[in-house]
């Protein structure tokens, strides 16, 4: 702790300026930060661009529904739709 104290003092950087800066962006970090809307944003990350708004919804109806099930039901539940 004494050492980035005193890193601090001989640069004379506050706490904020540390927040301004940013780590850099990867390419996918750019593309889905740059979206103007983020729910579009979310299905193109989860199911590609070229998908269609169902099967999306049913991409998150299976999750929701059935990624949690331990066990035989849930084993059994991911077989029948998969």
């Amino acid at each position: 702790m004494l050492d980035f104290m005193s890193k601090m003092k001989s640069n004379n950087t506050t706490f904020s300026d540390m927040e301004q800066e940013s780590a850099p962006l990867t390419p996918q970090q750019k593309r889905f930060r740059s979206s103007k809307n983020p729910l579009a944003a979310y299905k193109e990350l989860v199911v590609g661009a070229n998908a269609s708004w169902l099967s999306f919804v049913f991409v998150e109806l299976y999750a929701l529904l059935f990624s949690a099930l331990p066990g035989l039901f849930g084993y059994g539940g991911r077989s029948l739709l998969l």
